[in-house]
């Protein structure tokens, strides 16, 4: 069977019929995407209008920044943002406190030579023996490797033995008439000083960090000698410790240590548990050959003392 031969007319209307299909096919082809394109510079436009943004000064950053970029913009040492001086999140973050306690050593003259001008018989007593110690402060860290303290430190050392029956016999008719039969005695040591804090290591994976610490300020030094005294009471009587004697004396306070810290709840804690020890020079004056004769006045100067504090405790 022959196929029929297509007539010129019938040729025009199949290619008009043709056109029209291949530009409706455009049209729906090219429809789509610039739909997407307004979308995307609708929302573009409302982020940087809706924003606080209004200079301006963001339209030529990009709007999904790199995870390096992204990570550059966050506040540095694990801030919530709003870092002072790049160091923490506020301000309270540099303000530091501590407070410790420990065993205090005697050195230098209050082992030999604090009481033996004050007796005077020739033979070397010393003015201390161990006692304890106790510190608190308060300061400024004005980086991670760097902090100011102000500290108060208490030290109480007894006086020994062979010290304290020396004094007792060289004063024995006035001490009996009095009805002391036997005497003890302490030295206790007040100190204000400005301490300088720099940490030469630290870790923060494993959370220990090791420091240098020292100042200079003021000491008081007062010792002591006691008596025991029968008291009466609701329960009964006890007997008790009376100080019947007291000298004091002032001076410069000289110290320097080093110590190690532990953030002992993590990393990110500001809790640290630290251990420490320091040289301690509290430069009060010593009784001389003059005062010692003078049996008129009450002066008791033993000299400058010199400890050694082991010290543990907490800083934040």
């Amino acid at each position: 069977m022959a196929f029929p031969l297509a007539t010129k007319s019938q040729s025009s209307r199949v290619t008009r019929r043709l056109m029209v299909g291949a530009a409706a096919v455009c049209a729906l082809t090219v429809l789509p995407l610039s739909a997407q394109q307004a979308s995307y510079s609708t929302s573009s436009n409302r982020a940087l209008l809706g924003g606080e943004d209004i200079d301006g000064s963001s339209i030529g950053s990009p709007v999904n920044p790199s995870p390096a970029a992204a990570s550059a913009a966050l506040p540095q040492y694990g801030g919530s943002g709003g870092g002072y001086n790049g160091y923490h999140g506020s301000r309270w973050d540099h303000v530091a406190l501590e407070f410790g306690g420990g065993l205090t050593v005697p050195v230098g003259n209050d082992v030999n030579g604090g009481f033996t001008t004050v007796i005077g018989d020739g033979n070397n007593y010393g003015t201390e023996t161990w006692g304890g110690n106790f510190l608190v402060g308060g300061g400024w860290s004005f980086s991670k490797k760097f902090t100011l303290f102000g500290e108060y430190e208490f030290n109480s050392n007894k006086i020994p033995g062979k010290t304290l029956s020396a004094v007792y016999n060289a004063n024995a008719a006035n001490y009996a008439s009095n009805g002391i039969n036997n005497i003890g005695g302490n030295v206790h040591t007040n100190s204000l000083t400005a301490e300088p804090m720099f940490t030469y290591y630290s870790s923060d994976k494993h959370s220990y960090a090791g420091y240098l610490i020292g100042g200079v300020g003021w000491s008081h030094k007062t010792v002591n000698f006691t008596a025991p005294v029968e008291e009466e009471s609701f329960y009964g009587i006890y007997v008790v410790n009376e100080t019947f004697s007291s000298y004091a004396d002032n001076g410069l306070n000289v110290n320097f240590g080093t110590g190690v810290s532990y953030k002992i709840f993590g990393p990110d804690s500001r809790a640290k548990l630290f251990g420490e020890v320091r040289y301690v020079l509290a430069d009060t004056p010593r009784e001389t050959e003059a005062e010692a004769t003078n049996t008129t006045t009450s002066i008791l100067h033993t000299g400058s003392e010199g400890l050694i504090p082991i010290t543990v405790g907490l800083r934040f």
